[in-house]
C-alpha cells in the first residue's frame, strides 16, 4: 500500500539531497585541486627525468581525478556533464583506459599499457613496476581539462551553497559541515589542528 509523503517528509528528503550534493561537490573539488598539484609537479622538467617519479605522480593524478566519477556507496558520483565537450575523449581515456585497465585493475590484453620491464644487472633480473609514461603533451592536456572541470565544479558549489543562506553571516575562519547533523546544526566552527597536535 502506498502512503503519500507528508510535507515534512518531502522537505527532509530535499534537505538530505542538498547535503549530499554539497558534500559530493566539495569532495570532488578537493580531488581536482590534488590533480592540479600532481600535474604541476609532473610538468617540471626534473620530475620527468625520473621514471619512478613520473609513475607515482601519474598514478596519483589518475586516482584523484577519477575518484569523483566512480560510484561512492553513499555520496554517488559526479555527472559527466561536468566535463566540457572538448575534453570528453580525454576524460574517457583517463577513466576507462588508465584507471580501469592499467591502475585500478590489471588488463593483460592492454600490452601497450602493461608490459613487464626487466633489467639485467650482475646476472640478476630486476623487475621494474608496470608503468605507463604519458607524453608531455598529454600531461598539458590533462592539466587544461582538470582546470576546466574544476572551474565548472566551483560554480556548482557556489550555487549549492545558496541553499544554505546561514553561511553568509559566518565570520572568517574554519567550519565543519556535518552531513548527518540535524537541520540547523550542520555547520560548526572548526579549530584546525597544527601538525604537532595530530
Amino acid at each position: 500500500m502506498f502512503y503519500p509523503m507528508t510535507d515534512e517528509e518531502k522537505q527532509a528528503l530535499i534537505d538530505k539531497q542538498h547535503r549530499l550534493e554539497l558534500s559530493r561537490i566539495a569532495l570532488a573539488n578537493g580531488c581536482f585541486l590534488e590533480c592540479l598539484n600532481h600535474l604541476e609537479r609532473l610538468l617540471k622538467e626534473e620530475s620527468l627525468a625520473d621514471g619512478h617519479l613520473v609513475q607515482m605522480g601519474w598514478t596519483a593524478f589518475v586516482v584523484s581525478y577519477t575518484r569523483p566519477f566512480t560510484d561512492n556507496n553513499y555520496l554517488g558520483q559526479e555527472s559527466s556533464k561536468l566535463i566540457p565537450q572538448e575534453y570528453r575523449a580525454l576524460h574517457d581515456r583517463v577513466l576507462n583506459t588508465y584507471r580501469n585497465e592499467c591502475i585500478a585493475h590489471h588488463d593483460p590484453t592492454s600490452l601497450e599499457l602493461n608490459e613487464l620491464i626487466f633489467t639485467m644487472e650482475d646476472r640478476a633480473f630486476r623487475l621494474d613496476p608496470l608503468r605507463y609514461h604519458p607524453k608531455i603533451e598529454e600531461l598539458r592536456e590533462c592539466y587544461a581539462m582538470v582546470e576546466a572541470v574544476y572551474h565548472k565544479s566551483v560554480e556548482r558549489f557556489g550555487k549549492c551553497l545558496e541553499r544554505f543562506p546561514e553561511v553568509e553571516h559566518f565570520p572568517d575562519g574554519y567550519y565543519r559541515f556535518r552531513l548527518h547533523a540535524e537541520k540547523g546544526s550542520e555547520w560548526e566552527p572548526y579549530r584546525q589542528k597544527s601538525m604537532k597536535q595530530v
